[in-house]
């Protein structure tokens, strides 16, 4: 080698050896950084085994809109950090608006978020909503407490884990929340958004409630929460009458939108400008002439024999506690949709013992559901009670009548009555595929109950089948069947193994969760009610198809697919330049190995000097093709 060649290799060693100094020091300085766009959440030990931890985050005042997540799907995945077991990172930066652009958490904005998991033990635990600002970054959630329980915003028969900021306890924590009747959940440790105004928080809540459920809301009520949030009431009816001067204009368009007089007396002000009046001048009067009255002569005493020591009493014997009941179910009946600390809706007790509610003038509403709703003074958690077991108790209102909800506490029998209430017909007339839609699993619709694309096929008598194709590997997917484009009737259950049928559980609070473990695949899902029982709800099976879907890589010279390269496969690709034989598509493009788009003897030859050893220039012969 001449010495010019070797001073360009040293010169070149040590370019390499700069180079690669400089990429270790920045790899360093860049792990040192703390991450800006990370939050944690720290799963407690009472949630069981976690498999999987989910984050959704949405907007709840101010920033860029964010496109609202689906819930548990591949995009809210969290993922595990390194070295933990209990320590799982979710990464703002994949948030995108409804145009897939991507968005920022952003300063001066309000934001919430809740973390869910599955477990090996079939559970899906989750948190309340927790307040997020910019500050938050880089912060971890926290239970906190297993005791630490509050009712879900949307469905009051659940119960999430309260969270909580380990460094940000100062403006943000568990998301506070008015309910219909007025309820600030959860009652202790909660926030409300530390940037949201808290006029337009109260003015929303009445511009919801208080015409709707206006017999809950009192002034009592309303003032109680202005004090709690920490407003003014005058700053509240002022928000209010600018924030719906449109819709207050417009009492007949919009009578749900309560008068600025009702607001007004709600929260107790007088908005009426008061004017101040000139002083005026009057004479003075000459005062009036003392009068003189002759003492009155103090009355003689009385004498009182002394009244007896009451016997003393002893206590009462305890007494069980003593329960109020509520009933909850679809909005078309109860005014509310399965509210079950809705006083609206409150049970009165029968000389029988049993409890009932009478609902006067209901019109022909058709198919109406309901369960009982037990409270228990000092018993925090409410018991729903359905019959038979946990069902809804459905009937159809086919023509105007008074409808009585009876409960019989002994036996736990639920009963609707009324004139024109008629026993509920079991019938199917569309049957949905319903889950945590992602790409191609279930065409992307996320808990559309009613979606046409996942609609499935009667493939027999009470049998329905939806086949989707090249579903993505994933841990996490849910479904449910509903029937006739509701939830009046649906299923779910526990998924046990691909091809496998298995009980559908009717109205079952779990969704069936199964993974995928190839990179794609076919998924079949059926669902058969051919044994169905309308009256005890049982008999229903579902089965759901797992077929591996991924694209096998081939070899190019691999003609035969054995997965090795010889002299078979050369003489395979002889014959097939002959004329003697066809070779499929996928054969056709493994024999083409110097990828001239034809199939000839210079094929052959490249294959044969493959085999020979020692040769280069080989073509594509021995490479995976991608």
């Amino acid at each position: 080698m001449k010495k010019s060649s070797k001073l360009v290799s040293l010169i070149l060693a040590l370019m390499l050896v700069v180079s690669s100094f400089t990429c270790l020091a920045s790899v360093s300085a860049s792990a040192a950084e703390p991450s800006t766009t990370l939050i944690y959440f720290k799963a407690p030990s009472y949630w069981g085994t976690v498999k999987t931890v989910f984050c959704n985050l949405f907007n709840v005042y101010g920033g860029s809109s964010i496109k609202t997540p689906a819930w548990q799907t591949k995009s809210t995945r969290c993922t595990k950090v390194a070295g933990t077991t209990d320590l799982f990172a979710y990464d703002t930066s994949k948030l995108v608006d409804e145009d897939g652009k991507s968005v920022s958490i952003e300063a001066g904005a309000d934001y919430a978020l809740n973390f869910s998991a599955t477990t090996k033990e079939g559970d899906t635990p989750q948190t309340g909503d927790v307040l997020l600002g910019v500050e938050c970054l880089g912060d971890t959630v926290y239970c906190l407490g297993e005791d630490k329980r509050t009712e879900n915003s949307v469905d009051s028969k659940k119960l999430d884990y309260i969270g909580g900021w380990e460094n940000n306890s100062d403006q943000y924590g568990a998301k506070a929340v008015i309910t219909s009747t007025g309820k600030i959940i959860p009652p202790t440790d909660s926030y409300f958004p530390a940037h949201q105004p808290k006029a337009e928080i109260l003015s929303q809540f009445l511009h919801s409630y208080a015409v709707k459920n206006a017999e809950i809301i009192t002034s009592e009520i309303v003032q109680a929460d202005c004090t709690q949030i920490g407003v003014a009431p005058i700053d509240v009816y002022n928000y209010y009458a600018d924030a719906y001067a449109s819709e207050l204009d417009d009492p007949e368009t919009y009578p749900e939108t309560a008068s600025l007089t009702t607001i007004a007396a709600l929260l107790g002000v007088d908005p009426t400008p008061t004017t101040t009046e000139e002083p005026t001048t009057e004479e003075p009067t000459t005062a009036p002439e003392p009068t003189t009255e002759e003492p009155t002569t103090a009355p003689e005493p009385t004498t009182e024999e002394p009244t007896t020591a009451p016997e003393p009493t002893t206590d009462p014997e305890p007494t069980a506690p003593v329960s109020t009941y509520i009933v909850a179910g679809t909005e078309n009946l109860c005014g509310s949709n399965w509210d079950g600390s809705d006083t609206n809706n409150e049970m009165l007790q029968n000389s029988d013992g049993t409890y009932s509610k009478t609902y006067e003038n209901v019109d022909a509403i058709g198919e109406v559901q309901v369960k009982v709703v037990e409270h228990q003074d000092g018993v925090e958690d409410a018991i729903w009670h359905g019959y038979p077991g946990d069902y809804n108790v459905a009937k159809i209102v086919s023509s105007p009548c008074d409808v009585t909800v009876t409960y019989n506490p002994e036996t736990g029998e639920i009963t609707l009555t009324g004139a024109g209430v008629e026993d509920k017909k079991f019938e199917v007339d569309a049957m949905r595929a319903v889950g945590n839609g992602d790409g191609t699993w279930l065409n992307g619709a996320n808990w559309a109950v009613d979606d046409d694309a996942n609609k499935m096929e009667e493939i027999a008598d009470n049998v329905y089948q939806i086949k989707y194709e090249d579903v993505e590997e994933f841990d996490t997917y849910q479904v449910k069947f509903a029937a006739n484009g509701s939830w009046n009737d649906n299923w779910g259950g526990v998924f046990t193994a691909s091809g496998e049928e298995t009980d559908a559980v009717y109205n079952s609070s779990d969704n069936i969760t199964f993974a995928v473990e190839y990179e794609l695949a076919d998924v079949t899902l059926t669902i058969d009610l051919t044994n169905f029982n309308a009256t005890t709800k049982e008999g229903a099976k579902f089965k759901i198809d797992i077929v591996d879907a991924t694209p096998k890589a081939g070899i190019y010279g691999d003609v035969n697919g054995d997965g090795v390269i010889t002299i078979e496969d050369a003489s395979l690709i002889q014959k097939a330049g002959l004329g003697i034989i066809t070779l499929d598509e996928a054969q056709t493009a493994l024999a083409d190995v110097n990828g001239d788009g034809r199939i000839s003897i210079l094929d052959v030859t490249l294959i044969q000097k493959y085999l020979a050893g020692g040769y280069q220039n080989t073509g594509l012969v021995g490479q995976t093709v991608k």
